[in-house]
């Protein structure tokens, strides 16, 4: 069986990543993925769901992405720039991890932390 590299790999980083158990149709194959329940425990999918809202299958999307050359939807065509970024730390569209202001927020405030921890340590301990 030969490999066929048929998927984009940097597309998943603009979409948000979901799992449930609900039901769900793929905006790009169209599939219908019912709610599925084996001795009271659920089936969980796992699928992208897109900055329009729609819902598609992982491997549908990287390959979608890779075809198109760009990313979003089949209902909107994106390119792959910073602001159409899905970020997992604040789990909003228009940047990325890194970038994300809530992780600038905390490196700073870690920062100072250190900072105070350090002046304390050297200037106001009482010396024995």
């Amino acid at each position: 069986m030969e490999f066929v590299n048929d998927e984009c790999n940097e597309c998943e980083y603009y979409a948000r990543p979901i799992s449930n158990c609900s039901s769900w149709t793929c905006i790009v194959c169209g599939m219908e993925e019912i709610e599925i329940v084996y001795h009271s425990i659920p089936f969980i999918w796992h699928r992208y769901k897109l900055q329009c809202g729609h819902e598609v299958h992982e491997r549908c999307y990287k390959v979608w992405c890779k075809k198109m050359n760009s990313v979003g939807c089949v209902c909107e065509i994106r390119e792959k720039m910073d602001n159409n970024l899905y970020c997992n730390c604040c789990k909003n569209f228009g940047h990325s991890d890194s970038t994300c202001p809530i992780v600038r927020y905390l490196h700073v405030k870690q920062y100072i932390i250190a900072s105070w921890d350090h002046y304390y340590s050297d200037y106001l301990r009482p010396k024995k």
